[in-house]
């Protein structure tokens, strides 16, 4: 029975895919649907301008990209100069500038129209797009353990609380405000507000690493809470709508009945989750080729097909919460088919980009409705004056005083459930709730639905001035306690780290520092840095400024050991050691004779690299003499070592040892492996060193002067260095760089490609392409020789600086990841790294403090300084 079972295993799995298809197919059909008359009377009317011109459908696409344009460079802004104001916020100010300036301005442009066509989105669409993306991310992130333990917790905090909220709110709105509101519509604008946003503030969470019980609750709580506030945001909405007097719309909701749609649509939004989820998890087993790259993309594809399903399914068709619906497929799906997703890094990535991009147009479309309402010029927006102004500021304090109470006063309750809490987490809890993207939909669908069923000024000015509230709200969250969430969080302590923290973050510093030392003793064998300036590594790494004979000795003896004796190639030391001093009371040794301290001469003399070329010029390394079959043979392991080329280069520019930023030098190189593999086809040898230089001299220096351009830009230079690097250095250090990228990489492949070929059918014909690889590298060499020594002495000795700052940033990565550092503490070490970065590549200068004249010994800077 078993065995049957295991052999048809799949089987039974097909047809619960397909049955969980069908179900959603049947479901989607059963939804009400536009009759063909509506649309084509749409598509006869067309859309008209304010003028009555018409507009092109396709001039909506231009808002939501023109915003995401507008996202990449706030972002870029905010970590480079403004770390302490949420990106979130700041998009809603800049579309309240948008809304107020389209309104203000009556121009009608291509961008005007578009952002009047979003402002007037169906409320329905608006959510069905933005909601179950970022609600379904959010509770794919979950703890799935710590969410059970706290499930009750959460639970109070979402549904009681969200309650009572909501009639505080409408208690504020129906006696203090002047408006004129009925009691319905305050319970609506109760409801709305009563819905969080998590998304601001997980992210600072995340950042500062703080404990995973106050993530968990926040998160928690937000999640639940936008599916309870939506429930009753339903219940009176339909019963304002109702006031409305049009038949069809609303609906005279008793509070018996209030109940039984809150509890049909939580607890059928809950079952729906878990069926789709399972749904979800079954489709993920299937696809279980991990192996096949488009499998891992299709796994993908399923989970955002299914939350947006789901959302669909249950909000439109079925009648229940969508959001509840989607909270619960996430973390359904995080539960039972976190393990069944072939690559979590495209799983995590993807989820990561399409959460950008959904809160980004969101908040944008937020502040462009809200700036559109504060115009006070547009026909829809409603007064809001200095009047509302000062109710908004009042609304803000009442509202925070409503949040701190219910949460205090539920304390006692609270701290004694599920994962428990604290008063200095509770503080934090109540002071968190920003509110975003679930309120601001709610309100621009609630607006929109007045507006599109009925001319009555008196309703339109009611959702109009609602949403200005609800919009200056979410604004003043979002840019308030968003910014001061961080500072307070730390005077609570509840991210302050403790004295065995610290003494982990010191010997993770210690570990980190050794490892560094290590791969400056490696970096040492390597012929380009025999002559390595120690004054430029110790002012430009800070974790060798203080290097001692001893720990320099240390590291050595490590790198010995690790390399069998064979192989070993010893460090060029005789221009380090006399920067350094042993540490007190000791007398350090060297592990190695006099002979290992010193290698061969980083400039050989000229001719001795041209007899050599000579010499390999002279080798048949073309195809004569070849048969054909070894023409065949010999054209097909070009192509493989050229390949191996492009692998080594990309590993170089994943490492960090060669730059993309850094002009064209990473351009050179790979495209000198394109027309190498081109010559290649043609059964001619390698040249890429020779076609790089073509290539860089003959490529319309127009390149080279835009990828200059860039690196000037990335780094802000002056004008007057802008002039002595693109004169005199910057040329310089480009083909340096070029040379040792081409030198390096060239070796790596030539010892994976005797390990491969060589004793095999192939000897002969790898033999004679590692021949002509040799050469490319003696060339290279050749013309390095060539260029002043004293000059290209400080320039290894600057690109060995900065192949140590990016081994350290990769140490620190490999730390974060591996969970050894939170993300607060692996942000402030990259901080470090990157300000030691910029340092180094605004360098300029030819000596270095404390640097040691080579012939003397002593201090070159002070030497100097006296003669002057």
């Amino acid at each position: 029975m078993w065995g049957n079972w295991s052999g048809h295993g799949k089987s039974w799995s097909l047809i619960v895919c397909m049955s969980f298809m069908l179900l959603s197919c049947s479901l989607v059909n059963a939804a009400d649907t536009i009759s063909e008359e509506e649309i084509i009377m749409q598509l006869d009317n067309g859309l008209k301008n304010e003028v009555g011109e018409e507009v092109e459908p396709s001039v909506a696409v231009l808002f939501p990209w023109f915003t995401e344009l507008l996202g990449v460079v706030v972002f870029l802004l905010l970590t480079r100069y403004a770390h302490a104001l949420p990106y979130t916020a700041v998009l809603f100010l800049l579309g309240t500038f948008m809304g107020v300036g389209t309104s203000k301005l009556g121009l009608s442009d291509q961008l005007t129209e578009s952002i009047r066509m979003w402002d007037f989105i169906n409320g329905d669409l608006l959510l069905s797009v933005f909601l179950p993306g970022l609600v379904f991310r959010d509770a794919y992130g979950l703890n799935v353990h710590l969410f059970q333990l706290s499930f009750y917790q959460c639970l109070i905090m979402a549904f009681p609380l969200v309650l009572a909220g909501t009639a505080l709110t409408a208690c504020v709105a129906f006696y203090i405000f002047p408006f004129g509101w009925s009691f319905n519509l305050a319970m609506t604008f109760g409801a709305i507000l009563s819905a969080t946003d998590p998304v601001a503030v997980n992210a600072l969470l995340n950042e500062v690493g703080a404990p995973p019980r106050l993530k968990t609750h926040i998160a928690g709580e937000s999640l639940l809470n936008d599916g309870s506030s939506i429930v009753f945001y339903t219940i009176f909405s339909l019963r304002f709508l109702d006031e409305l007097g049009i038949k069809g719309l609303g609906e005279d909701v008793n509070w018996g009945e209030g109940f039984a749609l809150f509890f049909r649509e939580a607890l059928g939004g809950v079952l729906v989750g878990l069926v789709f989820a399972i749904g979800l998890v079954t489709l993920l087993h299937q696809l279980d080729r991990r192996l096949n790259a488009e499998e891992n993309v299709v796994q993908v594809a399923a989970t955002v097909t299914v939350a947006y399903l789901t959302y669909y399914t249950a909000d439109s068709v079925l009648e229940m919460s969508g959001v509840i619906a989607v909270v619960f497929c996430g973390l359904g799906t995080k539960a039972l088919g976190a393990d069944k997703i072939n690559d979590k890094s495209i799983m995590d990535g993807f989820w990561m980009l399409l959460e950008h991009l959904l809160n980004t147009v969101l908040f944008a479309l937020g502040g462009v409705v809200w700036g559109f309402v504060i115009s006070n010029e547009d026909e829809r927006s409603g007064l809001f004056g200095a009047q509302e102004w000062g109710y908004l500021i009042l609304l803000y304090v009442l509202l925070t005083v409503i949040r701190f109470g219910l949460f205090f006063a539920s304390y006692p309750i609270l701290s004694r459930m599920g994962l428990g809490t604290n008063l200095r987490e509770t503080t934090f809890i109540s002071y968190g709730g920003l509110r975003g993207a679930v309120g601001i939909a709610l309100a621009i669908s609630l607006d929109n639905e007045v507006f599109s069923v009925t001319k009555d000024e008196t309703y339109r000015t009611f959702t109009t001035q609602l949403f200005g509230f609800v919009g200056g709200i979410a604004f003043m969250t979002l840019l308030i306690n968003g910014t001061l969430a961080g500072p307070l969080l730390r005077k609570l302590g509840l991210v302050s780290s403790s004295v065995v923290r610290l003494r982990v973050l010191e010997r993770y510093r210690q570990r980190t520092r050794e490892r560094l030392e290590d791969d400056f003793v490696h970096l040492l064998t390597l012929p380009h840095f025999s002559k390595v300036n120690f004054s430029v590594v110790k002012h430009h790494v800070p974790l060798l400024e203080d290097l001692t004979l001893n720990r320099f000795y240390s590291a050595i003896a490590r790198n010995k050991a690790r390399i069998s004796p064979s192989e070993y190639n010893p460090p060029s030391v005789e221009y380090i050691l006399p920067y350094l001093e042993a540490e007190p009371g000791t007398t350090p040794t060297p592990e190695s004779s006099e002979d290992d301290t010193t290698m061969s001469s980083f400039h050989p003399e000229i001719s001795a690299f041209s007899d050599e070329i000579d010499k390999r010029k002279a080798l048949n390394m073309s195809s004569t003499g070849f048969s054909t079959n070894s023409v065949m043979v010999l054209t097909e392991l070009r192509m493989i070592f050229i390949e191996i080329l492009r692998f080594a280069y990309e590993k170089q520019i994943a490492k960090g040892e060669l730059d993309t930023r850094e002009g064209i030098l990473s351009y050179t190189l790979l495209q000198s492996l394109d027309i190498a593999a081109d010559e290649a086809s043609k059964g001619r040898s390698l040249k890429d060193w020779e076609f790089g230089s073509l290539f860089k001299d003959s490529f319309n220096r127009r390149v080279n002067r835009f990828m200059n351009w860039l690196f000037v830009l990335r780094n802000g230079l002056r004008t007057e260095d802008i002039n002595l690097l693109s004169k005199d250095h910057f040329a310089l250090r480009i083909n340096v760089h070029r040379a040792v990228a081409f030198t390096q990489a060239h070796r790596f492949v030539q010892e994976r490609f005797k390990a491969e070929f060589l004793g095999a059918q192939f000897s002969d014909a790898a033999e004679v392409v590692l021949q002509e690889s040799e050469a490319e590298v003696l060339q290279a060499e050749k013309d390095l020789a060539s260029y002043n020594k004293k000059n290209v002495e400080q320039i290894m000795s600057h690109l060995l600086c900065q192949l140590l700052l990016n081994k350290a940033a990769r140490i620190v990565e490999v730390l974060l990841h591996t969970g050894l550092l939170v993300e607060r503490e692996a942000s402030a070490q990259i901080e470090k790294i990157e300000h030691s970065v910029l340092h180094l590549q605004h360098c300029s200068i030819a000596q270095h403090p404390g640097e040691l004249d080579p012939s003397t010994g002593e201090n070159s800077v002070e030497l100097l300084e006296e003669q002057n």
